[in-house]
């Protein structure tokens, strides 16, 4: 359920309270789980189709690489 749809169900008058915010939850969950698929998405874009060096994608994109054999390995580079 999109977070539109959480808030509609919020306000319509037949949905309890508890209910309504169960759904906002969820709806939070999904966008939040969402939103981290596509920061995935943007770093391995950078890396792999824009070039960029690992550790300047690890940074933009707020990834942690330890060492520079851990990038390597990961993003086999």
């Amino acid at each position: 359920m999109t977070c539109e749809a959480a808030l509609g169900l919020a306000r319509h008058p037949d949905v309890d309270e508890s209910a309504a915010l169960d759904a906002l939850v969820r709806a939070a969950q999904d966008l939040r789980v969402e939103q981290a698929r596509h920061r995935q998405y943007e770093a391995l874009r950078a890396y792999f189709v824009e070039h960029r060096a690992s550790a300047e994608v690890a940074r933009a994109f707020g990834y942690d690489l330890p060492s520079r054999t851990v990038s390597s390995s990961t993003l086999g580079k």
